[in-house]
């Protein structure tokens, strides 16, 4: 397995998150999250102004309580729209930096076999560090008219 190493500039976030962990699965908070964000976007006639729809998970299941475990479900707003957020849902920045990318083909149940071998395999013998960002999943899929076998993810991991 070996990522695309990507340099990004710092994005701009449309998010709204979620806590709790099940049996280590984001599934409950991923739809939650989704449901208010993509209401928010019909709304504000949004939806064709996302370039990218993510997902951040900024904590680590192993030291972070399952219950306290963040999911932000997020889209990034094509360059020069202009959203003012309420409610539940909020702005945040993507970090600029390097990220090593990983593509996963299949089912969103089954991204945790890419995010492990991630970081079991491939970091640890690729010489590279991590760096003080959130790693985070952007679905390039529809997932409600794709088969979940066809689903493509990218998974962003932050390095230095």
């Amino acid at each position: 397995m070996k990522p695309e190493i990507r340099d990004l500039p710092e994005q701009e976030i449309l998010y709204v998150r979620r806590t709790g962990l099940i049996n280590n699965d984001f599934t409950q908070a991923a739809q939650e999250a989704f449901a208010v964000l993509w209401q928010f976007m019909e709304d504000h006639d949004l939806c064709n102004q996302c370039s990218q729809c993510l997902a951040i998970t900024p904590d680590e299941a192993g030291i972070t309580p399952p219950e306290d475990c963040r999911y932000d479900a997020g889209v990034i707003l094509r360059p020069g729209v202009q959203v003012k957020p309420e409610g539940e849902v909020g702005l945040q920045a993507l970090e600029a930096g390097r990220w090593a990318v990983f593509q996963h083909k299949g089912p969103y149940g089954t991204l945790w076999q890419t995010w492990n071998a991630a970081y079991r395999d491939w970091l640890p013998a690729s010489g590279e560090e991590l760096r003080d960002a959130p790693p985070y999943e952007v679905y390039l899929d529809d997932a409600e008219h794709t088969d979940p076998g066809d689903l493509r993810t990218e998974i962003y991991i932050p390095i230095k």
